[in-house]
Parts: C-alpha cells; sequence; structure tokens
C-alpha cells in the first residue's frame, strides 16, 4: 500500500472511530451491526432524531491519484453520483494537491449496494467547465456493500491500467475493482438462485394451498347434498309410515269383520241408540 494511503488508514484508526458506521451516520432504532441498519449522514447538524425518516446506509469513500498537472490546473473526478457532479464537470468533485503529486479528495458519503462509475480529469482552476484532459482508458467502476464501512481508500492510476488501481479498506485489507465486481456478481447470483428456490417453493405451497381449498368446497358441497338426501329420506319414511298405518287400521277391520267382532260391535252400539 502507498504511504499516503498508509497514512490515511492510521489516522483512521487512531481517530476513534469505530466500524460499525456510527461515526459517520446516525443508527436508526440502535441497530448498527446489521447490513440492513438505516443511516442517515449528519451535515452540520441539520438532522435531529425526530426528523431521522426515510433513512439510507452509507459508506465514507475517499479517492486518490498521482498526476503532474500544469501551474493552475485541478483535478476532478466527474460521475454518476450526484457528489461528484453526475457527470457535470463544473459540479464535479475537487481533489486537493499533496507533495509528490498525490491528488486526494475530501471523504464523500455513498449508499452502500450502489455501482458508481466515474472518471479523472484536469481542469484549469478558474475554468472547470474546460477539462483539458481526461483519465486514459475505461469509466472507472466502483462498487459498494455493507460490509464496506465504515470507510473507503480508492487509490486510481491516470493511465487507467485496472492493474495500478486497488480499494482498501479501514484495516488496509486490498482489494481490486475487478475482484469486488466478480464478488458482487456471485453474491447476486447465490441471491437470485436463494429467490428462486424460494419461489418455487412459495409457488408448491399455493398450489397445495388451493387443492385443499378445492377439498373442502367439495366436502362442503357433498356435505349440503347429504343433508338434503337425509331430509328427502326422513320425509319418504313418514309418507311410508302414514301408508303403512292406514294398512294396518284396514288390516284390523277386516280382521274385526271376519272373526264376528265387528257384528257384536254393531249390536252393542245399536242396543246404546235404543235406550
Amino acid at each position: 500500500m502507498d504511504a499516503e494511503i498508509l497514512d490515511a488508514v492510521d489516522d483512521k484508526k487512531s481517530s476513534g472511530k469505530n466500524n460499525n458506521g456510527v461515526s459517520i451516520a446516525k443508527v436508526i432504532n440502535g441497530s448498527s451491526s446489521s447490513s440492513e441498519a438505516t443511516f442517515r449522514s449528519l451535515r452540520d447538524g441539520a438532522l435531529d432524531d425526530d426528523n431521522m425518516i426515510d433513512t439510507v446506509q452509507v459508506v465514507t469513500v475517499r479517492f486518490q491519484i498521482k498526476m503532474e498537472v500544469g501551474f493552475g490546473d485541478v483535478m476532478r473526478i466527474c460521475g454518476s453520483h450526484e457528489s461528484m457532479g453526475e457527470w457535470d464537470v463544473a459540479n464535479a468533485l475537487l481533489l486537493n494537491w499533496s507533495e509528490g503529486n498525490v491528488w486526494t479528495s475530501e471523504e464523500i458519503e455513498l449508499p452502500v449496494d450502489g455501482i458508481y462509475i466515474y472518471k479523472y480529469c484536469v481542469a484549469p482552476a478558474s475554468n472547470p467547465n474546460a477539462p483539458s484532459s481526461w483519465q486514459s482508458g475505461n469509466n472507472q467502476v466502483l462498487s459498494l456493500s455493507p460490509e464496506d464501512g465504515p470507510i473507503l481508500y480508492v487509490k486510481d492510476s491516470w493511465s487507467g491500467n485496472p492493474n495500478e488501481t486497488a480499494v482498501f479498506s479501514a484495516e488496509g485489507v486490498k482489494q481490486s475493482k475487478d475482484e469486488r465486481l466478480v464478488e458482487r456478481v456471485r453474491k447476486q447470483d447465490e441471491t437470485v438462485k436463494r429467490q428462486t428456490g424460494e419461489i418455487k417453493v412459495l409457488r408448491t405451497e399455493l398450489k397445495t394451498s388451493k387443492m385443499q381449498v378445492k377439498a373442502l368446497r367439495e366436502e362442503a358441497r357433498l356435505s349440503a347434498n347429504v343433508r338434503i338426501a337425509l331430509k328427502d329420506q326422513l320425509n319418504a319414511e313418514k309418507k311410508r309410515n302414514l301408508v303403512f298405518e292406514e294398512q294396518v287400521g284396514a288390516w284390523k277391520k277386516r280382521f274385526m269383520q271376519i272373526t264376528g267382532n265387528g257384528d257384536k260391535e254393531d249390536k252393542k252400539s245399536s242396543k246404546q241408540e235404543s235406550r
């Protein structure tokens, strides 16, 4: 690691800032270690606890590049994020010169899980809208993740050679930008596979639930049909009982006529009427 970067890392370690981002952002609901914790920068005391709404987790980033420029020229970073001017050279991030033609940016805060595209340019200090030269090669790409907090140091090369660029953590761990992109893609693939599996499970559960609902509806329909059939059967039994009672009455009367009990009953009735 370059001496300038080493000095910056050592200064950050001795500054008393911890690794959970508390020193650079306000922690909401007391959570600072989770990757899903929410933060918002406290700039100039403009925010207080009552106004901490719709917050976002951020990582502090400092950029550095070595380049000799002409007298009166300055180095700027022009890029996709608003802190880099959103590709407006006039609002691009200004770097500070130090001995050895090392240009270093102020610490800027970038939301995690973002991918930021940028490029260095040299422009007159008096006319930032007219850059005299741009960094060689492709645009620079920096990807961030929740594990990058609280701060990253980005060392770039004016030649644009990927082998001459690096990203350093607060502990001094070095990574190339390409390695970070590959790791990000790998994690995204794992996330997609996991979510795809979860979707399949949910679809299976949904299909099972639909089958259960269908079975319950069929059972309810059958139960209603059974109740109707039982009611019809009960009414039919009542009718058969009435018919059977009528038949029993007719057989009883017939039997009494055959045995003569019917004539005796008729005579007894006549005597009672004559009295």
